[in-house]
């Protein structure tokens, strides 16, 4: 697989160096490593196959893919205490949410949530990967 648009990251301090791999056709990081300075200045002087602290890869169904985004507003019962208002969110969201989106759920902006005819609303944005175009 060859990305479109990669990003590297490389973040230097005195006891750990960490890169990071980016799909920013998909606002993703799916390859995130920790070495030791002695390790990165192995890598940087040629040496192969350098053993690294930690590596991790993730996210790897959206490698690849281009991420789509839209925001989803949906009413809220009637009567919620202003407590109650994220939970119920959280829970409507997922009932509402179309198949193939993924709802960030996240409900602490000051958008969250608006009065839509006097009916309580809420509002988060979803997404989704989709498959890239050939060129």
């Amino acid at each position: 697989m060859k990305l479109r648009d990669a990003r590297l990251t490389l973040l230097v301090n005195e006891d750990q160096i960490n890169i990071e791999v980016e799909d920013c056709a998909a606002s993703t990081v799916f390859l995130r490593l920790k070495l030791t300075p002695e390790q990165f200045t192995r890598a940087l002087s040629r040496q192969a196959f350098v053993k690294c602290d930690s590596g991790e890869v993730f996210h790897l169904d959206r490698v690849g893919k281009k991420q789509e985004h839209k925001t989803l507003e949906f009413p809220l019962p009637k009567d919620l205490g202003y407590g109650k208002r994220k939970e119920a969110a959280s829970a409507a969201v997922l009932e509402r949410c179309p198949e193939g989106w993924i709802p960030d759920n996240y409900f602490s902006s000051q958008n969250s949530f608006f009065d839509k005819d006097g009916e309580p609303w809420a509002r988060c944005t979803i997404r989704r990967y989709v498959e890239l175009g050939e060129d």
